[in-house]
């Protein structure tokens, strides 16, 4: 009885395989075909990779995968040995160069700031180019220096009010 259970089995799970196998062939060529026309019609250029497995797992059990990357390109060249992670370096490189970007906006304002308040520090008027370009070493390195460049870069004292007329002015009318 169990004998016959087995063979039972084993004949259905080997069918299933032989089918799964067809339908994979099937699947295969109508996908080929699929992917071929946009190319043969001068669309555009296809790149594929699949990957399909199974695995035994320790203490029994089976892990089945599939993997698919696809990238199309439209116009240029055609895509040899293009990569899903291609596309992706792209974006980076484009926040890398925002960020550099953005230091060196911010380097160049600050040495701009500091440049036009250098007369608020203790330092001689001869150092002023050189601590200018060297400002961040310095900041970084040196406390007295982050005492003198905030003093530098702090908004100076106002003498009017928001509306631009002067404070505490006297005027002196003849009547």
């Amino acid at each position: 009885m169990f004998r016959d259970l087995e063979r039972e089995t084993r004949w259905m799970f080997e069918r299933a395989a032989r089918e799964s196998r067809a339908l994979e062939g099937r699947r295969r060529e109508a996908l080929e075909r699929r992917r071929a026309a946009p190319r043969d019609a001068g669309i555009g250029d296809d790149w594929r990779r699949e990957e399909r497995g199974e695995k035994l797992l320790p203490g029994g059990g089976v892990h089945r995968y599939y993997v698919s990357e696809r990238v199309t390109t439209y116009g240029g060249a055609p895509a040899r040995g293009a990569r899903v992670g291609s596309a992706v370096g792209s974006s980076s490189g484009f926040l890398a160069t925002c960020l550099a970007l953005g230091v060196a906006a911010t380097y160049a304002s600050l040495g701009r700031k500091f440049f036009k308040g250098f007369d608020r520090t203790s330092y001689k008027e001869d150092a002023k180019l050189g601590l200018t370009a060297r400002w961040p070493l310095l900041y970084a390195s040196s406390s007295r220096f982050r005492d003198e460049f905030a003093a530098a870069t702090a908004d100076p004292p106002r003498d009017d009010d928001d509306r631009g007329a002067k404070k505490d002015v006297d005027v002196d009318v003849d009547e």
